[in-house]
């Protein structure tokens, strides 16, 4: 846990460094898609299996933004995160059973049609997943450790207007290890947000992915109901339940199946 508290003040301070003289929020040209597993977040859901939690550590920071006039505005950006699977065991001990880590670069844009918007984002990264000291019990390991490790490119479209921003989404591997995962992954999903006060925000979305391994596809499906609290500028806490059901996204146990239902939080920025 210490090193997890380290990670979470260094993220804190390179949000920190994002702040403009005028001491507004540098704003995300594509803000992360809130049902998709693979987006940078902070916060944690505790699920109802087996007392685990996902603790979710990184983020997403746009480097340089672009703008002409009103109708084009584009950015480069980075992405660093983490998504960790922990069991509760009580009196604050969370030993971590494995965790997946993602960094990599992107490019996104905005285009204005009439009195809506096109967004598009492509990003080149890397994920790798590790287990860790608690998938065992009075040092029994449940599972051997392997490399899972994959290189690729995504992209995604979406079609933002009024609450409503549907998406579509495609993932291709070009490099891997272990060789028989699949190496092209379509997504499509959907975000709601209505706002219900100036401090409050109503905010649905679902996730629907086709991943699997040896040329056979299996669905991952991740609902994400919430409310969000306003802080200031562009921050809140979003207060959420997560219903997940499908191919276990952790890299280690990719043929797995896992199906949970979830509450938990995390910071909007």
């Amino acid at each position: 846990m210490k090193k997890i508290l380290i990670l979470v003040a260094i993220l804190t301070i390179s949000h920190s460094n994002l702040i403009k003289a005028d001491n507004k929020v540098f704003d995300l040209n594509f803000k992360p898609l809130l049902a998709n597993i693979q987006e940078s977040r902070i916060g944690v859901i505790f699920t109802n299996s087996d007392e685990k939690l996902r603790l979710d550590i990184g983020g997403s920071y746009d480097l340089f933004q672009k703008q002409y006039k009103e109708l084009y505005k584009w950015s480069i950006g980075v992405d660093f995160f983490t998504f960790t699977k922990l069991r509760s065991e009580g009196k604050m001990k969370f030993p971590v059973e494995t965790t997946d880590f993602y960094f990599g670069i992107n490019s996104s844009n905005i285009t204005k049609y009439e009195n809506a918007e096109v967004e598009s984002r492509v990003r080149v990264g890397h994920i790798s997943t590790h287990l860790s000291d608690g998938f065992s019990e009075d040092d029994k390991f449940f599972q051997s450790p392997f490399v899972y490790s994959r290189e690729f490119v995504d992209f995604t479209i979406a079609y933002r207007k009024k609450e409503f921003r549907p998406y579509l989404g495609i993932t291709a591997v070009f490099s891997y290890i272990p060789k028989d995962v699949n190496l092209i992954i379509p997504n499509l999903g959907i975000e709601f947000k209505k706002a219900i006060t100036p401090k409050a925000e109503i905010q649905l979305a679902y996730d629907f992915k086709v991943n699997g391994y040896d040329g056979k596809y299996f669905g991952m499906n991740n609902i994400v109901g919430g409310i969000l609290f306003k802080t200031s500028e562009n921050r809140g806490v979003l207060l959420k339940a997560e219903y997940y059901s499908g191919e276990d996204y952790y890299g280690q146990f990719y043929k797995s199946f896992t199906q949970y239902l979830s509450i938990g939080f995390q910071i909007d920025y």
